[in-house]
């Protein structure tokens, strides 16, 4: 998995960028995460 850190400028990590195939493999071993995604994000098709 090839991440990528988002950081403040204090050198702080303010996010994380995971690959979309990633999030998806994630998303299929654990369905929670899919349900999760559903009920609090909103990400454009």
């Amino acid at each position: 998995m090839n991440l990528q850190y988002n950081s403040d400028n204090k050198g702080k990590t303010t996010g994380v960028l995971i690959p979309r195939n990633d999030w998806e493999y994630l998303k299929n071993k654990f369905s929670e995460i899919d349900l999760e995604e559903k009920q609090n994000f909103d990400f454009p098709d």
